[in-house]
């Protein structure tokens, strides 16, 4: 199988995990909007906000599979071993430093169940954490469908778990549910490795130092440039916490959680397109690469956010029957906005195969991070709620634009948008089917 074959399947197993994914996701939202408290629906919003601020330490050294597993591959058991014996390191300290972040959600809500939740997703995000080295590993390996199975499974037992719900309607136990579910998934993909890729645990002398220089390398600069895209979607959400009360945050987060699906699919496209990137040398083969990820993810990015506003008032009003109009309004803003994002992922995928990842981090993410924050303070000062969501517009727009012009002026690549093989091929067969009907 040559290797645009092996990225489209890749490419198709991920679409047929991420559409179930988040079909199921989304039937799990809307239970937990008509079983919980509009109070308690904020507390989900707010936490998730905390959680994403901390993943900022929450470092992936098994990042370094994408990009680098053609050279590591012979080492694999090696490098499975090192990268998450440092994620079981890792979870623990983010855990203890999870403490204090706890105490201070808890004098600034005035609440005890804000801080308990708090403290059940970061646990439940630690474990789930526990699972990337083995599911970079498949992905790298073009194994993409046994991670599609796996996450399925996964998905439909945690929605089934939501049945607890319905004797215990509150947030807390919702938190527990999360947590037996991560340990499930860290389970079975333990069992995954050792059974599909042959992995065997043990902690040789040097696997901290293994883990420790993919950290410093590329795994931490690509991580902080992933955060500071995080910060851009998830600071809103926590600096809207200082103006408004748990419900306003609760309208907020349902239209945050709708936004975040716009980030899905794009985001699938840039994986695949980094992964054929990275295994090109040719300034040839890159530009036409480049020419057609252009070509389709524009199209299915604007198809996405055109086909939200056409059926965006029903969605809402199925998702989030209390407020469906001032959710709506709050996600068309931030729908555009991370289209908008959504745009620069074939330029963004460059990016990550061809540029140092310390080099693209100070001079691509930082400015825009670092200007995110003032202008969503100033904007929420002023509009409220919906001011803030029209921030995330100018935000996401002048990210993109920088992402396309600081890719074509340091690599001085530009596209070639011209017909890919497979679409000669439907081309030609429909010519021939037409001129055979003559």
């Amino acid at each position: 199988m040559n290797l645009f074959a092996r990225v489209a399947n890749v490419v198709s197993f991920n679409v047929l995990q991420t559409f179930f994914s988040k079909a199921l996701a989304f039937v799990n939202f809307a239970i937990l909007v008509r079983l919980l408290s509009a109070e308690e629906i904020g507390i989900l919003g707010l936490s998730g906000g905390y959680v994403a601020l901390l993943g900022f330490v929450l470092i992936l050294p098994e990042s370094v599979f994408i990009r680098d597993f053609v050279k590591i591959k012979g080492d694999i058991n090696k490098y499975l071993s090192s990268f998450f014996g440092f994620s079981i390191v890792r979870s623990l300290l983010l855990l203890l430093m999870a403490v204090p972040v706890a105490v201070w959600l808890y004098f600034q809500q005035q609440s005890e169940v804000v801080a308990a939740y708090f403290l059940l997703l970061v646990t439940s995000t630690l474990l789930t954490s526990l699972t990337g080295p083995f599911r970079e590993a498949f992905y790298a390996n073009f194994r993409q469908a046994r991670i599609t199975f796996v996450d399925l499974i996964l998905n439909i037992v945690s929605l089934s778990a939501l049945v607890i719900l319905f004797f215990s309607q509150n947030i807390l136990t919702y938190g527990f549910i999360q947590v037996m579910v991560a340990l499930l998934g860290v389970g079975w993909w333990y069992w995954n490795a050792v059974s599909k890729l042959g992995f065997s645990f043990h902690l040789f002398q040097g696997w901290l130092t293994l883990a420790w220089k993919s950290v410093q390398g590329f795994a931490l600069w690509n991580h902080l440039s992933g955060m500071a895209i995080r910060l851009i979607s998830q600071a809103d959400i926590v600096i809207l916490g200082f103006f408004v009360g748990l419900i306003e945050l609760g309208n907020y987060a349902v239209a945050l959680t709708i936004a975040s699906v716009f980030f899905v699919f794009p985001q699938l496209i840039q994986k695949a397109v980094t992964l054929s990137f990275s295994q090109r040398e040719t300034n040839e083969s890159t530009r036409n690469i480049l020419g057609i990820a252009i070509r389709y993810n524009t199209l299915f990015s604007l198809a996405q956010l055109g086909g939200y506003i056409l059926v965006g008032p029903y969605l809402v009003s199925w998702l989030s029957p209390a407020n469906p109009d001032v959710v709506f309004a709050y996600s068309v803003y931030l729908a555009t906005g991370v289209t908008f994002y959504n745009l620069a992922r074939p330029w963004l995928a460059l990016i990550v195969a061809k540029i140092d990842a310390r080099k693209f981090f100070f001079e691509l993410f930082l400015i825009p991070c670092l200007f995110a924050v003032p202008l969503y303070l100033f904007f929420v000062s002023r509009e409220g709620a919906i001011g803030l969501a029209q921030a995330n517009i100018i935000a996401y727009a002048l990210l993109s634009v920088w992402t396309a012009i600081y890719c074509m002026k340091t690599l001085h690549v530009y596209p070639r948008f011209q017909l890919a093989p497979f679409e000669k091929n439907m081309l030609v067969k429909v010519f021939r089917k037409k001129h055979s009907q003559k």
